[in-house]
C-alpha cells in the first residue's frame, strides 16, 4: 500500500527546476514531506523526469492532458492524474513557459470517508491550504454558520477556531450590521456573479472576542455543493491603513495651511506633455481657479512682459546645465495686480539622463519686496540726513567760532574799561552779562562741534605722556572760582609715586572739567567735591569725581551717556547745558580705549570713574615706546 495514502498535508508540495536541465531548484515544505513519503531526501536532488517517474509508480496513471500554449511565449501547461491502490488520487500539474523556470504542483485527494459530508471536506482543504494565508478566511453554510476559520482569522477576530467553528457569523458583526448582512447574503445567492471583490464592497466593520470593532474590507465567494451555498469571505483589518490615510489627509491639509501662511506653493511641469500642476496656494497666487489648466504659454502669460525673457532664459539655462536654481520675477495676474514671486526648481531626468519635468515652488514675495524698499529708503534718508548734519555741523566752525570772538572781545573791553570809563554803569552790566552770555554760548557750540567732529570722524588724538596729578590740579584750579561761587571746595586725592598717563591732555582735562562742573553744578553749598587718582590692582588708571550733592534715580542712569539728554529734577531745571557733557566724557575715553562709568542714589551723591587701560599707565620707557610705535604704524587714533 502507498505511503501516500497516509500523508496528511497542510500545504500542498510545490517544486521548481530549471527548465534547461530539470535540475531542483527549490521546494516548499509540502514537497520536503512529499520527499519523504517517496523514500528521498532534499539532498538526492531528484530531476523533474525522475521526480514524476517515482510519483507514478505509486499507482495507475489514468489521465494526462496539455493544453496549447497561450501565444507564441505564453505559458504551457500539462496535467497528470494516478490513481494509488489505496484509492488516493494524486494529481500533478506541470506549468512552464520559455522564459521562466518549471514549476510542479501535487495535488493528493485521500479517499474520502464513508458518508463523509461535502461542507466538512471542503473546510479541511480549506484549513490545510489557506493557513499560511495573509488575510483572515473564513468561510460560514447556507445557515451563515462558521465552518472554516484560518489562523489571521484567529489572530485578527481573538477567537480560535475551536471556540468559533459552528458558531453564527453575527458574532463577528456589529448589531447594526447583521440583518443588513443577511440581506446582502440573500442578495449574493440569487445573482449570477460568483464573487465580489475588495474594490466593489464598501467597507464594513468586524467585532473582535474582547468586543472592540475595527475596519475592514472583505472579498467573498459562493461555491455550490448539492444544491446548498457554502460562502468564503477574505477579510482585511484596515485599521493601520485608515489611519495612515487619516494621518496623510492630517499632512495634506497642514502642509495647505502652511503654504498659505507661508504664501509658498509647490508645482510640477511635465515637459513631455507640457503640463503644469500646483497646489492650492500656487493658483491662488498666481489668481487663478484651481481646476484650470496650465501649460507654459499660460504661465508666460501671466509674467510681467519686462520679465519674459529673463524668465524664458533661467529656464533654459537650468535645462542645459541640469541643476536647481531659484530666481525671482514679477507677474501680473488677469486684474491688473502687480505681484513679486520667487520661483525654485529642481529638475528631473528620466533613466537616459534626459530631462522630463521640473519640480519646485513658488512664494509670493510682494510684501517682502515692499519691506525691503521701504526700509532701504528709510536707510538712505537717513544716512543722508545724518551725513548733511555732521558735515554742517564740522564745517560751521569759523562761522559761529568768528562772531563769538568778536561778542566776548568787545564784551571783555567794556566790562574792564580798557579804552576808558563808561558813563553808565548799567552800560557795564550789559557789557557783563554778554560776557558770560557768550562765554555759555562758546562752551554749548564748543561741544555740539566736538560731537559733531567725533560723528564724524575728524577727532584724531594728540597723544604723548603727561602727569595725571599736575593735569588734575590745573583743571581743579580753573574751576576754583566757581566752586567758590556754589560754596565748595574741589579736593584731590592722589596715591603716592603716581605714573604718567599717555594720551591726548587736551581731551583729558575736558573730561575732568565736564565731570567737575556738573559735581559743582549738583551739589548744594556746604557739601564736597572729590577728585580721585589711582592705579587699580587690574593696572587700569582711575580718574574719579565724587560728590555729595542731589545724585541720581536708578532708572535715570542708562540715559546719561545719549546725547542731548538732561534728567529732570526740581533741582536740576535751575542749571542751563546741552547734555552733551557726559556723552562728550564717554566718546573722548572710548577713543582713549576706556569706559566712563556713574554710581549714583538719589539724595546720596555720585560717582563718576574713567578707567584708562593698562597700557597707557606710563611704568617704564619701553612699554610707552612699544605703545607708541603702534600708534604710529596705525597711523593715529581716529574716531570711527
Amino acid at each position: 500500500m502507498s505511503k501516500l495514502n497516509n500523508l496528511d498535508l497542510l500545504t500542498p508540495p510545490v517544486f521548481v527546476f530549471d527548465q534547461a536541465s530539470g535540475a531542483l531548484r527549490s521546494l516548499s515544505a509540502g514537497g520536503k514531506a512529499l520527499l519523504s513519503a517517496l523514500g528521498l531526501a532534499p539532498d538526492d536532488r531528484p530531476t523533474l523526469m525522475q521526480l514524476e517517474q517515482r510519483i507514478a509508480a505509486q499507482g495507475q496513471l489514468v489521465a494526462t492532458s496539455l493544453p496549447p500554449a497561450n501565444g507564441e511565449d505564453g505559458t504551457r501547461e500539462m496535467r497528470r492524474t494516478c490513481i494509488t491502490p489505496g484509492g488516493t488520487t494524486i494529481g500533478m500539474i506541470r506549468i512552464w513557459s520559455r522564459a521562466a523556470e518549471t514549476v510542479l504542483v501535487v495535488e493528493i485527494a485521500l479517499p474520502r470517508e464513508e458518508g463523509a459530508d461535502e461542507v466538512d471536506v471542503l473546510r479541511h482543504r480549506f484549513a490545510d491550504l489557506l493557513d499560511t494565508a495573509g488575510d483572515a478566511i473564513l468561510s460560514i453554510d447556507a445557515e451563515q454558520n462558521i465552518v472554516l476559520f484560518n489562523r489571521q482569522a484567529e489572530t485578527l477576530f481573538g477567537y480560535t477556531s475551536a471556540e468559533i467553528l459552528g458558531r453564527p457569523l453575527s458574532l463577528l458583526l456589529p448589531y447594526d450590521m447583521r440583518e443588513r448582512h443577511k440581506e446582502h447574503v440573500a442578495s449574493f445567492k440569487g445573482e449570477r456573479q460568483r464573487s465580489r471583490l475588495m474594490s466593489q464592497r464598501a467597507e464594513i466593520r468586524g467585532v473582535r472576542k474582547d468586543g472592540s470593532s475595527f475596519p475592514a474590507e472583505a472579498s467573498i465567494a459562493k461555491f455550490e455543493f448539492g444544491g446548498s451555498f457554502v460562502y468564503t469571505a477574505v477579510v482585511r483589518d484596515l485599521s493601520e491603513r485608515n489611519k495612515a490615510l487619516e494621518y496623510l489627509r492630517w499632512s495634506e491639509q497642514s502642509l495647505e495651511r502652511a503654504q498659505r501662511i507661508a504664501k509658498i506653493g509647490s508645482w510640477h511641469w511635465n515637459l513631455r506633455a507640457d503640463i503644469i500642476t500646483g497646489s492650492a496656494e500656487t493658483y491662488r497666487i498666481f489668481g487663478l481657479p484651481e481646476s484650470e489648466p496650465l501649460d507654459y504659454q499660460a504661465f508666460q502669460r501671466l509674467v510681467h512682459p519686462d520679465d519674459r525673457l529673463l524668465v524664458t532664459a533661467r529656464f533654459r539655462k537650468a535645462f542645459e546645465a541640469g541643476e536647481c536654481c531659484g530666481f525671482g520675477h514679477r507677474i501680473l495676474l488677469n486684474d491688473g495686480t502687480l505681484r513679486h514671486v520667487h520661483l525654485e526648481m529642481e529638475i528631473e531626468r528620466d533613466e537616459l539622463g534626459i530631462v522630463i519635468g521640473t519640480t519646485g515652488t513658488v512664494q509670493d514675495v510682494t510684501s517682502l519686496r515692499q519691506i525691503e524698499v521701504e526700509l532701504k529708503n528709510a536707510k538712505e534718508e537717513a544716512e543722508a540726513a545724518n551725513r548733511a548734519k555732521s558735515e554742517f555741523l564740522a564745517n560751521v566752525s569759523h562761522e559761529l567760532r568768528t562772531p563769538l570772538n568778536a561778542i566776548l572781545g568787545f564784551s571783555e573791553i567794556m566790562s574792564s574799561d580798557i579804552l576808558g570809563a563808561l558813563d553808565v554803569d548799567r552800560y557795564r552790566e550789559y557789557a557783563r552779562d554778554i560776557h558770560r552770555s557768550g562765554e555759555h554760548l562758546l562752551e554749548v557750540v564748543n561741544d555740539v562741534l566736538d560731537l559733531a567732529r567725533i560723528e564724524a570722524g575728524r577727532t584724531i588724538l594728540h597723544e604723548a605722556p603727561f602727569d595725571p596729578e599736575e593735569m588734575a590740579r590745573d583743571c581743579a584750579h580753573m574751576m576754583e572760582e566757581r566752586a567758590a561761587a556754589a560754596g565748595l571746595r574741589v579736593e584731590i586725592e592722589a596715591m603716592q609715586a603716581l605714573p604718567q598717563l599717555y594720551g591726548d591732555e587736551r581731551l583729558c582735562k575736558q573730561v575732568l572739567i565736564n565731570l567737575l562742573s556738573n559735581a559743582i553744578k549738583f551739589t548744594p553749598t556746604g557739601g564736597f567735591v572729590r577728585v580721585g587718582l589711582t592705579v587699580l590692582p587690574s593696572k587700569e588708571f582711575s580718574l574719579s569725581v565724587a560728590d555729595s550733592g542731589i545724585g541720581i534715580a536708578a532708572d535715570d542712569l542708562p540715559k546719561l551717556m545719549k546725547p542731548f539728554v538732561q534728567i529732570e529734577s526740581h533741582l536740576s531745571r535751575r542749571f542751563q547745558g546741552t547734555g552733551l557733557g557726559l556723552s562728550l566724557c564717554n566718546e573722548f575715553m572710548r577713543l582713549h580705549g576706556g569706559t566712563l562709568s556713574i554710581e549714583s542714589k538719589l539724595g546720596r551723591g555720585t560717582v563718576v570713574t574713567a578707567r584708562f587701560p593698562g597700557i597707557r599707565v606710563r611704568k617704564h620707557d619701553v612699554e610707552v615706546t612699544a605703545f607708541e610705535q603702534r600708534r604710529v604704524a596705525s597711523g593715529g587714533r581716529v574716531a570711527s
